[in-house]
């Protein structure tokens, strides 16, 4: 989307567009997930997680960057994923 921003001190107006750009982390574990599965799949994602975060701040340090979550990741998935346009309540985490 376009965002148009005005400068308080010269009154001129700059617009630059907003790219959103979705990355995900996965790990895979065949068989049933048992504990030790359970707790080694949530490991591998954290760790790829923190890996993800590591090289977007060391190679794009001059873009802002923001983690979704609650809401906006729910939404994110929901549009990107599913391809859905619906609307989450105020009152989705009751």
């Amino acid at each position: 989307p376009l965002q148009i921003s005005t400068n308080n001190n010269t009154g001129n107006q700059n617009s630059s567009f907003e790219t959103m750009i979705f990355f995900t982390t996965f790990y895979s574990v065949k068989g049933r997930v048992s504990k030790s599965k359970l707790v080694e799949l949530v490991d591998n994602i954290r760790e790829y997680t923190f890996s993800l975060k590591s090289a977007f701040t060391s190679n794009f340090h001059h873009f802002k960057i923001s983690q979704l979550s609650d809401k906006e990741l729910v939404e994110a998935f929901r549009s990107s994923v599913l391809k859905q346009k619906a609307e989450i309540g105020d009152d989705y985490n009751e």
